[in-house]
């Protein structure tokens, strides 16, 4: 649970979760011991492929999750060691840049794709964010940085289905500090979006470039839109391990 407040969006893990993953007796877990405690862990178990042999077996992951480069080395090497036990390693990750680290990518499938490419995992959506008021969510990032922005932005939100929710909120950004908009201050440029889209440009799943190119947003000034873009996108984009 440390590591909740150094990666964007993972939610505390409660005891209930790791215990599912032990009912039965189907499941397993190595860890990866740190100075301080556990530094990485993987829980897992084992499935068996259709139309195979008796003897043989893939290795389901559940969560792989590792605080620091010796931790995410060692983990690797576990699975690597299971080579000649289990036919294949099924990852659920959200890290589009973790195919690197394979020295065979390939999902198995040999599902060829335009162009001359190799299918090496399929994808697929889940968690959709939704915020529940910008103004209570800039004041619950207290003084996380977006960037250097300095502007006063409107979110004009949109919402249909709860229109409540809906309305015009004006930030305004100094050094990248958010903070109310006191007085009568004249907006340096505005968004308007759905709640859907403006959640997850705020959450950096979707960047604000990309939401206006498509048409998913509006921006009053798009001069502005690269600048905006770099300030509402993280370093990383979320990642969230906890099941609904």
């Amino acid at each position: 649970n440390r590591m909740c407040s150094r990666v964007h969006g993972l939610i505390q893990a409660p005891e209930s979760l790791f215990r599912r993953t032990f009912e039965k007796g189907r499941g397993f877990i190595a860890v990866y011991p740190g100075a301080s405690g556990i530094d990485g862990f993987v829980t897992f178990s084992f499935s068996k492929p259709a139309r195979e042999t008796d003897l043989s077996y893939d290795m389901e992951v559940q969560t792989l999750l590792w605080d620091g480069r010796d931790a995410l080395s060692g983990l690797l090497g576990f699975l690597r060691s299971q080579s000649d036990q289990v036919r294949r390693i099924r990852l659920p990750l959200q890290d589009q840049e973790f195919v690197h680290l394979l020295s065979d990518p390939r999902d198995g499938s040999d599902t060829m794709l335009p162009w001359i490419s190799h299918s090496s995992a399929r994808m697929g959506v889940g968690i959709m964010y939704r915020i529940l008021g910008i103004r209570r969510f800039f004041e619950a990032v207290g003084a996380h940085r977006f960037g250097r922005l300095s502007a006063v932005v409107e979110f004009d939100v949109l919402d249909g289905f709860y229109p409540a929710g809906a309305g015009l909120t004006a930030i305004r950004f100094d050094e990248g500090l958010p903070g109310p908009v006191e007085g009568r201050t004249r907006a340096g440029v505005r968004i308007t979006a759905p709640v859907e889209v403006v959640s997850s440009i705020l959450m950096g799943s979707l960047g604000l470039s990309k939401a206006w190119e498509t048409g998913l947003a509006e921006v009053s000034d798009i001069s502005m839109v690269p600048e905006l873009d770099q300030a509402f996108r993280p370093p990383a984009s979320p990642r969230c391990l906890t099941m609904f």
